[in-house]
């Protein structure tokens, strides 16, 4: 499990408990989550440029549609967990 010394009451960097192996994320899974998310985002940008290139749509409706299908899926994988980040989408 790591070194804990008993000293939960500081604040000190050097004396924060530490994380038991049995919660730890393995690499393997982290990558996989990972490379899953890069896949889909692929896919969605692939999804938006070839129906734009057929429809003719200008550069920057493109951009806008690239980035709102970026939002939804920040947006989705975040969802539950704590964060600060904000996903902004231009209204037009």
């Amino acid at each position: 499990m790591g070194r804990d010394d008993n000293k939960s009451t500081s604040n000190s960097k050097n004396t924060l408990p530490q994380t038991p192996k049995s919660l730890k994320i393995p690499s393997s899974s982290v990558n996989e989550e990972l490379a899953s998310e890069f896949a889909e985002i692929g896919s969605k940008a692939l999804k938006v440029l070839n129906t734009s290139t057929h429809q003719k749509i200008v550069p920057d409706r493109i951009r806008a549609e690239l980035a709102s299908e970026f939002a939804e899926i920040g947006t989705r994988s975040l969802k539950g967990k704590n964060t600060s980040i904000q996903y902004t989408t231009k209204k037009e």
